[in-house]
């Protein structure tokens, strides 16, 4: 299969990528380029905040799964939805209600 993992370099996204491409699928990562890790991934840098101009790229990997490791307010779900009928799923990652139960618990 092949898996677009938007984000992927931080946090839980190495681990991921590394299990994809151990499991037999090509994985391609698109991120800011701010921190190189070694995933056995293709790797496309590119600014979140100018994501529509690099849709066309992204979409000539044709995924068949796209994995938004970067959601971090509900429009940045909305994403995913640039591959609609290409990629037959989608999964978006957050943690936004990790840090608001963060939040409550430290009151802050």
């Amino acid at each position: 299969m092949r898996v677009l993992v938007l984000g992927g370099t931080r946090f839980t996204g190495p681990f991921l990528v590394r299990e994809l491409a151990a499991a037999g699928h090509d994985v391609m990562v698109f991120h800011r380029g701010e921190h190189e890790v070694e995933v056995p991934a293709e790797h496309v840098h590119g600014d979140f905040a100018d994501f529509e101009h690099h849709v066309a790229r992204l979409k000539a990997f044709r995924p068949e799964l796209v994995v938004d490791t970067l959601a971090v307010r509900s429009e940045d779900a909305a994403r995913v939805a640039a591959f609609a009928g290409v990629a037959r799923r989608a999964v978006v990652l957050s943690s936004a209600d990790v840090y608001r139960a963060f939040g409550r618990i430290w009151r802050s």
